[in-house]
């Protein structure tokens, strides 16, 4: 300050020579009052400022900043931000460095200070993780778009993923987060800017099942229901609104395999395509998925394939080894949509059934994984034993409520129905139905 106020060329600390010294003196004080550990959120207002000992503090720690300067300034950024952590504002600027913040864009907003503030903008951009409205003016334009933090809403807009998608990459810890939560209950998640690179290539690693049912040429419902026996890397996961996360490299290598295979304009007469398999039978989804195992697995060659289909469709096999390997006699088990299908219900329907221990499972083998499903003996054995609700209405020209109804007025209870077992259809044990006269002589299947 001394060589300021004699005008000498040359100065121990440079960033001064740009003020003058009245400017020189109210910035000292500034950095001195915030930076001192005994001043560290207190007024500028300083009771015997001109005591030598209190004086001295803020000269000396001002100086300690400015000759080490910009580094000097965000250290004591640092210990404002640690003193402030955990506090109810310590998400909020203001809350966290308090008068320095206030004052560095009020009383110092004179344009021979912008280097102070360009300083303080340049820690904000690589430390903040609290919020940052775009409605705070004093922010320029510019420091968005160098913020090390971004909120994960802002990380799902960049990378198309969802956030649910994000949340678990965390939990997972494969992203760097942080997270913070209001006085008012609000959750806030933070994700460094550098982690967003991370989160582009997870998306370009795995693409939504719309897309993968698409080059593959298999409807997304059966492709869904596929998936778990195909392909074990799948996940499940809300991308673009799917039900699945499925490897690009997976699906590649799909489609280098049907690159290799020989074309044919047409299908000859003694082979069949996939497409004619799955449309007109004979082999059901369980052995579909065998199949594709083992041309995955090169186990069983196709012949070609059709130029006519798309994807998988388009496989071509020799219909009588096709046959003899995975056709013969019919399966004896069948999976829970398939018996849903032969139930004429909804597959969750057919699910609260198998919860409630009417349908008896058991455990096969399907493609590379072990699923539960019902034998044939078993669903005829269920057939012989219980009645739906909307059957016997069929039988008798009535609303299924009428029956429910008329039952219940009879003291005939339910074995499964919306309030038990959580099943969406009414059920009834046929044992229990005999001795009710209206229902004499109607016959359900």
């Amino acid at each position: 300050m001394e060589q300021l106020v004699l005008g000498l060329p040359e100065t121990e600390i440079p960033e001064l020579k740009r003020l003058s010294p009245l400017q020189c003196s109210r910035l000292v004080r500034l950095l001195g009052v915030y930076g001192s550990s005994q001043h560290a959120r207190a007024p500028q207002k300083i009771a015997t400022a001109e005591a030598l000992n209190i004086s001295w503090t803020v000269s000396t720690v001002a100086a300690e900043i400015l000759a080490s300067w910009p580094a000097g300034l965000h250290h004591m950024l640092d210990r404002q931000s640690k003193l402030a952590a955990g506090q109810a504002n310590s998400g909020r600027l203001p809350g966290v460095f308090g008068g320095f913040y206030r004052a560095l864009y009020g009383a110092f907003k004179d344009p021979k200070f912008d280097w102070v503030r360009t300083a303080f903008e340049d820690y904000i951009a690589g430390h903040w993780s609290g919020a940052m409205g775009r409605r705070n003016l004093r922010m320029p334009d510019s420091l968005w778009s160098r913020l090390n933090w971004v909120p994960i809403s802002a990380a799902a807009s960049q990378t198309g993923l969802s956030k649910r998608r994000i949340l678990e990459l965390i939990e997972q810890n494969e992203l760097q987060s942080t997270r913070r939560t209001t006085a008012a209950g609000r959750k806030f998640v933070m994700i460094r800017q550098s982690d967003i690179q991370t989160l582009a290539s997870v998306a370009t690693e795995d693409i939504c099942l719309e897309e993968a049912s698409s080059v593959l040429g298999l409807k997304r419902q059966r492709l869904s229901r596929l998936l778990p026996y195909l392909c074990t890397d799948a996940k499940k996961s809300a991308l673009h609104g799917g039900p699945w996360l499925i490897p690009r490299h997976w699906v590649k290598t799909w489609t280098d395999r049907l690159n290799e295979l020989i074309s044919y304009d047409s299908i000859p007469s003694w082979a069949t395509s996939l497409d004619q398999v799955l449309r007109y039978g004979p082999l059901d989804e369980r052995r579909v998925c065998a199949l594709l195992s083992d041309v995955e697995a090169q186990v069983f060659q196709p012949i070609g394939h059709h130029t006519d289909s798309v994807g998988l469709a388009g496989l071509l096999f020799h219909r009588d080894q096709l046959l003899e390997r995975y056709g013969g006699q019919t399966s004896s088990i069948l999976s829970i949509p398939d018996v849903a299908v032969r139930l004429g219900v909804k597959q969750e329907v057919a699910y609260a059934l198998v919860n409630l221990g009417l349908l008896e499972t058991e455990i096969y083998t399907c493609g590379r994984r072990q699923a539960q499903g019902v034998n044939v003996r078993a669903l005829a054995t269920f057939h012989e034993t219980y009645v739906f609700a909307v059957d016997l209405a069929k039988s008798l020209g009535r609303s299924p409520r009428a029956v429910i109804a008329a039952l219940a007025s009879d003291g005939i209870e339910p074995v499964a129905s919306r309030t038990v077992g959580n099943c969406r259809q009414t059920l009834y044990r046929r044992e229990g139905l005999k001795g009710i006269s209206w229902l004499a002589g109607v016959k359900t299947t």
